[in-house]
């Protein structure tokens, strides 16, 4: 008797381990933690999530995510952060942590009331020269400035590197927001085409003021067609947080306002099935 059930808890719970998804080397997340609900992040964090890596816009880790083993990519988000870098990277390795790539600027062709940096692609290279080109012979990847998804953003991207000869780059920053996915594709090949060698790093999406059923929609396109295409090496969504505090609209947000996970958030989490 004691045996027969040893055997059905073991096939259960196998069955289980069987389920959950493995970890996905490309998805990340954009973790803005919120103070006025301070466990949300606990949400996303458990076990059976996919998530491998994730940025705060800082060059610090965020304690609330010590635990969860997803690699921290530090920002430098705008000039004024640019001084800082080697010494919080530093910091993050005596700390016994590893800095394996930089972000670069933050959205620098928008006006910082829109939440960019607001740098010319001169000043910006000059910057780059500075601070962040060193940390390429320390063996760091080094990820452009990541752009809007605005034309302003590809003439700023375009005079950047004209500007900052004999700059290194590893990769290639975009930012995209709004539908249909197939916007989101085109947008990406656009870049790719003229940067072949650079993988692409989505660093900020989604299909933001919408409403539920074609946010849905948008998550099952989008998802498969990033994990699936080659020159994409990384991604993170925007909007880990509740509704009302989201930046992208309700329907975007991957927590409801009660700090629960909403079907399309336990979909990029969990990469369980998403209702089309």
């Amino acid at each position: 008797m004691l045996f027969g059930f040893l055997i059905f808890l073991v096939l259960v719970l196998g069955q289980e381990v069987a389920e959950l998804a493995p970890k996905n080397p490309k998805r990340g997340i954009v973790f803005l933690f919120n103070s006025t609900y301070p466990t949300d992040y606990q949400e996303f964090t458990g076990s059976g999530n996919i998530i491998t890596w994730y940025y705060n816009y800082g060059q610090s880790p965020s304690s609330q995510l010590a635990s969860s083993q997803w690699e921290f990519v530090p920002m430098v988000w705008g000039k004024d952060q640019a001084k800082s870098i080697q010494g919080n990277v530093n910091k993050i390795k005596s700390a016994g942590g590893r800095v394996s790539h930089i972000l670069g600027f933050n959205e620098p062709d928008i006006p910082r009331k829109w939440g960019g940096s607001d740098m010319s692609p001169t000043d910006a290279a000059t910057l780059w020269k500075q601070y962040i080109q060193p940390l390429s012979s320390q063996g760091i990847k080094l990820c452009t400035p990541g752009v809007s998804s605005s034309p302003d953003g590809f003439t700023w991207m375009s005079n950047f590197f004209s500007a900052c000869s004999g700059c290194t780059f590893d990769l290639l920053c975009l930012h995209h927001y709004g539908r249909p996915a197939s916007s989101l594709k085109a947008h990406l090949e656009k870049y790719h085409k003229i940067y072949p060698s650079l993988p692409v790093w989505l660093t900020e999406f989604a299909d933001s003021k919408d409403t539920a059923d074609n946010t849905r929609q948008y998550i099952n396109q989008v998802l498969p067609q990033l994990d699936s295409a080659p020159y994409i090496e990384r991604y993170s969504y925007f909007g880990a947080s509740r509704e009302l505090v989201s930046n992208v609209g309700p329907n975007a947000a991957l927590l409801d306002n009660d700090g629960e996970l909403k079907p399309i958030g336990r979909a990029y989490f969990f990469a369980e099935n998403l209702r089309a």
